[in-house]
C-alpha cells in the first residue's frame, strides 16, 4: 500500500432519498481534507452527488444510464468487471462500499487486487431483504472472507448482521456524522419558522421528519395526535417529508377521517437546508419507526438543535437518546401517547444545551473519520474469526 498518500474508492450503488449514502459523500470530503486521494464511484450518474462533493473529489460511474429498474443479478454480472478497471487504473488502496449489492460487487472486483483493503458498510438493523438480495446472501457470506472490516452505524445492526452470518471477523460500530455547524439552535430560526407556521407563542408544535414509508409508521403518529387533541387544544402537528404517493394519500385520508386537517399539516417539498429551522421551530420531535433504522439521523439532528425527542427503540435510537430523551417500544401506540402526554405536562421544553452536548460527544466527526482511516490503512489482515 502507498502509505504516503493512500487512494480511497467510496463505492455506492445510488443516492436514494434517505441519508445513508450522503454519509459516505461526507466521508469522501473528509478524507480529501485528510490529504487522502479519494474518489466516489456510483453505478450510474447522479447530479445530486456531484453537487455535494468537494471539487477535489472525482466522480466515476459504472454505467451511463440509471440502473434503478434493472435486475441486481444483471448488475452483479457486469459491475465487478467495470469497477475492477477503475480500481486498477486508479491504483486503489482502500475500497469502502455500502449496502449488500455494492458490497458484493466490491469484493468481486477486488479479487484480483489482493493489496487493496476492503471495507463493507452496513447501515440498517432488522432489515427485510428483498427476495433477490436474500438469494445473494450465500455469496456475501463467502465473499466476506476478503473483507478487512465491516462497519455498522448501530449496535443493533451489528447484532442483526451477525445473526445472518455476516459481520464475521473484524467489525466495528461507528455512528453517523452530524453537521453541528448546520444543526444548532437559533432563536431567530425558531421565530421565523413559527411565524411561517402561524403559531402563537403558547402553541406547542410536535413533528415527525423523514421520508414517508411503511417502516416509518406514520399511523402511530396520527393515532397519538388524535388522542392528544382530545385533551389539549393548543397543540399543532407536522409531518415533514415526501414518499410513496399511495401512502401519502392514505395519510391524508386518515387526517381527514379523524377531523385533524386544521391541526395537522403535511409538508412534502421542504429542502434539506430547511431542516434546522424545522427542528428549531418544533417543541418535540417524534420518531415512530417500526424497523429498518440504522442510525436515525433525524433524532441526532433534532438533538443537535436541542429539540426534545420521543423515539421508538429501533436501531441506534437508544444510544443517541441516552438519558436525555424518551424511548418507547416500536408499534406501541399507547406508550407513544403516554410519553408525549407526559412531556406536555412536564417542564422539559427548556433548551439548555444538554441534548446537544450529548450528541456532540457521540458523533464527533474527527473521531469517526480517524476510526475509518484506521480500519482502511492499518496492517491488520482479513479475519474470519467469530
Amino acid at each position: 500500500m502507498k502509505m504516503d498518500k493512500p487512494t480511497w474508492c467510496i463505492f455506492l450503488r445510488s443516492l436514494p432519498t434517505g441519508g445513508v449514502e450522503r454519509q459516505f459523500i461526507r466521508l469522501a470530503n473528509l478524507l480529501s481534507r485528510h490529504r487522502r486521494v479519494v474518489f466516489v464511484t456510483l453505478f450510474a450518474p447522479d447530479e445530486r452527488v456531484r453537487s455535494t462533493l468537494d471539487s477535489r473529489v472525482p466522480l466515476h460511474v459504472l454505467f451511463d444510464k440509471d440502473v434503478g429498474n434493472r435486475s441486481p443479478i444483471l448488475d452483479l454480472l457486469r459491475a465487478p468487471i467495470r469497477l475492477r478497471k477503475i480500481i486498477d487504473r486508479e491504483q486503489v488502496d482502500v475500497i469502502y462500499s455500502a449496502r449488500e449489492l455494492a458490497n458484493l460487487v466490491s469484493a468481486l472486483a477486488a479479487k484480483k487486487r489482493p493489496a487493496a483493503r476492503l471495507l463493507w458498510g452496513h447501515r440498517v438493523s432488522q432489515h427485510h431483504f428483498s427476495r433477490r438480495i436474500r438469494l445473494l446472501l450465500p455469496i456475501l457470506r463467502w465473499a466476506q472472507g476478503r473483507v478487512h472490516c465491516q462497519i455498522a452505524n448501530s449496535q443493533d445492526g451489528l447484532s442483526f448482521y451477525r445473526s445472518i452470518e455476516l459481520c464475521r471477523g473484524y467489525c466495528d460500530y461507528l455512528p453517523n456524522f452530524i453537521d453541528f455547524e448546520k444543526f444548532k439552535f437559533s432563536e431567530e430560526l425558531r421565530l421565523k419558522q413559527r411565524e411561517r407556521w402561524a403559531l402563537g407563542g403558547s402553541t406547542i408544535a410536535i413533528g415527525i421528519v423523514g421520508r414517508i414509508a411503511p417502516m416509518k409508521n406514520h399511523k402511530s403518529f396520527l393515532a397519538m395526535a388524535s388522542r392528544i387533541l382530545t385533551e389539549m387544544g393548543n397543540v399543532r402537528f407536522y409531518i415533514i417529508g415526501s414518499g410513496e404517493s399511495d401512502l401519502v394519500d392514505q395519510i391524508k385520508s386518515e387526517i381527514d377521517r379523524r377531523g385533524m386537517s386544521d391541526q395537522l399539516m403535511m409538508e412534502s417539498s421542504l429542502p434539506m437546508d430547511a431542516l434546522p429551522s424545522v427542528y428549531c421551530g418544533l417543541d418535540l420531535l417524534c420518531s415512530t419507526s417500526l424497523y429498518g433504522e440504522g442510525f436515525p439521523n433525524v433524532v441526532a439532528e433534532a438533538m443537535a438543535c436541542d429539540c426534545p425527542v420521543v423515539a421508538t427503540d429501533v436501531g441506534e435510537a437508544r444510544g443517541i437518546l441516552g438519558s436525555v430523551g424518551c424511548l418507547v417500544a416500536p408499534g406501541d401506540d399507547d406508550a407513544l401517547f403516554e410519553a408525549v402526554r407526559s412531556f406536555l405536562q412536564s417542564t422539559a421544553f427548556e433548551r439548555d444545551g444538554t441534548r446537544r452536548r450529548h450528541v456532540e460527544s457521540l458523533c464527533d466527526e474527527s473521531t469517526i473519520s480517524d476510526r475509518v482511516i484506521f480500519w482502511g490503512e492499518s496492517n491488520l489482515r482479513p479475519s474470519m474469526g467469530n
